[in-house]
Order: structure tokens, then sequence, then C-alpha cells
């Protein structure tokens, strides 16, 4: 399994994605109506995905250099070898982590939030 980050040429390939999370909003909308049992309701299509992504590193450099492609005001695109589903375009929305892992005390984590783009 081979999962890499591109920005603007750049690849990152991390050692192993630690964490992979995604959520989608529905976007339904349910309208309650007085004196009635039944809603009504307004169908739209769920949104793009949005979740938190954990990539694993040997080094603090390598971490770093994640930090520094997450960082560019750039769209990303996140692909997995194994994974054809989980290939998207994204931008990083929120927290951008680096950090010691703590079974070790030797490799890397960075973490962050992303927003799936169309």
């Amino acid at each position: 399994m081979s999962s890499t980050i591109t920005a603007s040429g750049v690849s990152i390939t991390p050692a192993l994605i630690d964490g992979y999370k995604s959520s989608r909003e529905s976007r339904n909308v349910v309208h309650d109506i007085l004196g009635s049992n039944v809603p009504a309701i307004t169908l739209r299509s769920a949104g793009t995905r949005t979740g938190t992504l954990t990539a694993l590193f040997e080094t603090l450099a390598e971490a770093k250099s994640l930090e520094d492609v997450l960082s560019s005001a750039d769209v990303l695109q996140f692909a997995d070898t194994d994974n054809d589903e989980l290939l998207m375009d994204f931008v990083v929305d929120g927290d951008i982590t680096v950090e010691l892992e703590d079974g070790t005390r030797a490799l890397w984590l960075v973490e962050f939030d992303f927003q799936e783009v169309a």
C-alpha cells in the first residue's frame, strides 16, 4: 500500500497512513408541518467528504515537508494505491498538527483536517 499527497508537482509519500476518518453531510431538509404527523422532505445529494487524515513519517524532516505542502495555498490530491475510492482533491480546513508518536518516541505524525473539493 502506498499513499501520496500531491500539490503543485510536489509529492509526499508517508511511511503509513495511520488514520483516516471522513464524513459527508446529508443536506436533506426535514420540514415539520404544524398539525401533521408527516414532515415535508426536501431531498438533496450529500456534500463532499470532510474529515481528518494522519500520516506517519520516519523523520521530522519528512513530516515537516508534508506540513509545508499542507500550509501552501493550494488544492492538494490524496491517492492510495490499494483504495482507488479514496482518491480526492482537497484543501486543508482546520488544524495541521505535527507530533512525536507516543509508542516509539522515534516516529512522527502529521494530522490535518480536510475538505474535499470538486
